[in-house]
């Protein structure tokens, strides 16, 4: 299950990754995060369309030059908090539900290369709040 929303998180280096490592981990991450965009059972199905989920990889937005206003500024407050530290920004306008969430971030958790994750999740309908007091 899904909704609409802004998807953001932070993931921060235990120490230096090889780029082999940050590309191959950015692979494994967006194919799980589709994976749990698809229904998980037939009863599921019914409930949405979910031939209108639109399924795109995980994106990292240019601070200033990306057309998400929100994005733009949580990439912006993420790559101040990650510093000079080695890490990755991982977006999406899809939000999991609690079963696609434990589903994606157990592996995560148990990954001794990732030393700290900042996660901020904003559905589709606290948008105009969260932009009128930006916290």
């Amino acid at each position: 299950m899904y909704d609409a929303g802004h998807f953001c998180l932070l993931i921060i280096a235990q120490a230096t990754w090889k780029d082999h490592y940050k590309k191959g981990l950015y692979k494994t991450l967006s194919s799980n995060f589709l994976l749990e965009l698809k229904p998980s059972s037939e009863e599921e199905a019914t409930k949405i369309s979910w031939n209108e989920v639109y399924e795109e990889p995980f994106f990292e937005p240019l601070p200033q030059n990306y057309e998400c206003d929100i994005c733009s500024l949580i990439s912006k407050a993420f790559n101040e908090k990650k510093g000079i530290n080695d890490g990755m920004t991982l977006f999406s306008h899809n939000v999991l539900d609690a079963i696609g969430f434990k589903s994606f971030f157990t592996p995560l958790m148990k990954n001794n290369k990732i030393k700290k994750m900042l996660y901020f999740e904003l559905n589709f309908y606290d948008e105009k709040e969260f932009m009128k007091n930006k916290k």
